[in-house]
């Protein structure tokens, strides 16, 4: 059994919690960091319940760029549903000062108020190659980190995690089962379920979870922005959705062209735009 300090035990901060679907505000909220998870959230009911006297049925809270915040313990029932441990972004690492927004249901989308930023990244100061040694789960844990990080500054910063080449590449040759689709989501973006795709736009999805590993909240949230902003049409994914999603975020990069090597960008940019402007096939 871990031992902790008496410090540790009773460290505390003090936090805002925002429920946008209701437009409500508590300032100044405590939580103690050794808490357990279902402790904080019927705390957290029961401040509402107090300052607007209202009955919060469900309590899913989230970092201010929309990462949930889960529980550190595997396995812990939250309003009788068990939820999967997380050592990444779970309530004994949130800051002093940090919004905390509160969602009303498991699934319920929030639009975040921060801008982000998009850079690509190939291993920062590890390097290239020890960065494309790393399994899936791994480098998903490694970005999720530096967002955690960032959402105590209020930062919301999208790593592009291929050159875009390589996912030119892999949107031109890769025709992915549904199955093996499914999985490479799992395992970059921690998303166990997928609604029903066509097979080309699943794996068209694979390779942009590919490309955002540890980030399928902020592009969750692009993808929906997308659908919404549509003129005409169903309002459901479109295989060109997700390739304009990648292309906007390399653009945002200014990684357009970019390779492992650094090489010539015309020609990729050519292939990925054809897939842009080119017919689209509605998948839902």
């Amino acid at each position: 059994m871990r031992s902790t300090s008496p410090y540790q035990e009773t460290k505390a901060v003090v936090v805002e919690l925002y429920c946008p679907t209701k437009d409500l505000t508590i300032s100044d909220f405590l939580i103690t960091l050794s808490a357990a998870h279902k402790d904080i959230i019927e705390a957290i009911k029961a401040r509402f319940k107090f300052r607007y006297k209202i009955e919060l049925q469900e309590v899913w809270p989230c970092d201010i760029n929309g990462e949930p915040i889960r529980t550190s313990e595997s396995g812990e029932l939250i309003d009788g549903v068990a939820i999967e441990g997380d050592p990444v972004c779970n309530f004994s690492n949130i800051h002093n000062g940090e919004i905390i927004m509160i969602r009303l249901s498991r699934d319920e989308l929030l639009a975040t108020d921060s801008n982000h930023e998009t850079v690509l990244y190939l291993g920062g100061s590890m390097g290239q190659e020890a960065f494309k040694m790393m399994g899936r789960e791994d480098r998903r844990d490694l970005i999720r980190k530096f967002r955690r990080e960032e959402a105590v500054e209020r930062r919301n910063v999208i790593r592009l995690t291929l050159p875009y080449a390589d996912v030119v590449s892999g949107l031109a040759e890769a025709r992915y089962s549904a199955s093996l689709s499914s999985r490479i989501i799992d395992e970059n973006w921690k998303i166990a379920q997928v609604n029903a795709l066509d097979r080309d736009c699943l794996g068209a999805l694979a390779i942009l979870s590919q490309v955002t590993c540890g980030q399928g909240w902020v592009i969750e949230q692009l993808l929906m922005e997308t659908i919404m902003n549509r003129p005409v049409g169903e309002r459901t994914l479109l295989e060109i959705d997700i390739f304009g999603v990648i292309e906007r975020l390399y653009r945002e990069a200014d990684a357009v062209g970019s390779t492992s090597e650094e090489v010539g960008m015309s020609s990729a940019h050519d292939t990925i735009m054809s897939y842009v402007t080119g017919p689209s096939h509605s998948f839902m």
